[in-house]
């Protein structure tokens, strides 16, 4: 795995989810994304025209992408086709840890040279500690050089947890709170050891999710930085 290193304290990743202006993306890295994460199961396009965008945003910006196909009906079939055709235009590939083929594009995506990054999102509850090394554990067996945990928070508590979980851990992680009792871990996980948080462009994608302009705002606030 690539050393990933950002200048800021609390290295912001916009979503994108659909196919905006280059301009403004341009912009946001100007104003102090630190890299864009590439939603392309939400975008509105027929594949061929995502991945002509995803092309475009390559050339336009020079922070890191990742690079995403969550399984949807429409792509369960061919989704391993669509990882292929689209790694090279990314960084980071990101992969269900339970997806059908996440040896196929963990496989792949190393012999790309591309950092990997496993997946969980546990959108009712907050893995218990064991849950969550169970799944760190999982997730490195299966190739990951980065675990993204993403669980529901139902207490301030259940955040807490995960970002203590996170502070612990000696190899890489992205760590998230879902849902409003985990809001301040959006702005704070990185200080727990997480790569990055996610802020969304236009509309949330997950919840409790903050927008990227928000978040940059609160950076700059908290943390001088831009």
């Amino acid at each position: 795995m690539k050393s990933i290193k950002f200048p800021n304290p609390v290295p912001i990743a916009a979503i994108v989810d659909r196919p905006l202006p280059v301009s403004r993306l341009r912009a946001l890295e100007r104003g102090g994304v630190d890299l864009f994460e590439v939603r392309a199961d939400l975008f509105p396009t027929a594949f061929a025209k995502t991945l002509a965008y995803v092309k475009l945003l390559r050339k336009a910006v020079r922070c890191p992408l990742i690079g995403t196909i969550r399984e949807t009906r429409a792509n369960r079939a061919d989704r391993l086709r669509m990882f292929g055709q689209l790694m090279p235009y990314v960084d980071i590939v990101d992969i269900e840890i339970d997806a059908a083929i996440n040896r196929e594009v963990v496989r792949m995506a190393h012999a790309a040279k591309k950092t990997v990054m496993v997946s969980v999102h546990d959108f009712a509850r907050m893995p218990a500690d064991a849950g969550l090394r169970a799944i760190e554990r999982t997730a490195r067996q299966r190739g990951a050089d980065i675990v993204k945990i993403a669980g529901t928070a139902r207490s301030p508590e259940d955040a807490l947890r995960l970002l203590e979980f996170c502070r612990s851990r000696k190899r890489p992680m992205a760590a998230i709170a879902m849902g409003q009792a985990g809001g301040i871990t959006r702005l704070i996980a990185p200080f727990f050891g997480s790569l990055f948080t996610y802020g969304y462009i236009e509309f949330p994608v997950a919840p409790g999710q903050i927008s990227a302009a928000d978040l940059l705002k609160d950076r700059k606030r908290y943390f001088g930085s831009r």
